[in-house]
């Protein structure tokens, strides 16, 4: 099953921008770089 996540700028908390450039999981959670900056995604 597959989510998607985009960019909302009135959602502080949206991921910063829709395009994707890296994607790192540490174990706890999933870092997603984008053209805008660096995200943290946590699951839970």
């Amino acid at each position: 099953m597959y989510k998607y996540y985009s960019n909302d700028p009135n959602e502080k908390s949206s991921i910063s921008n829709n395009f994707t450039s890296a994607l790192y999981n540490d174990g706890k959670y999933l870092w997603v770089g984008t053209f805008n900056g660096l995200n943290r995604f946590d699951k839970k």
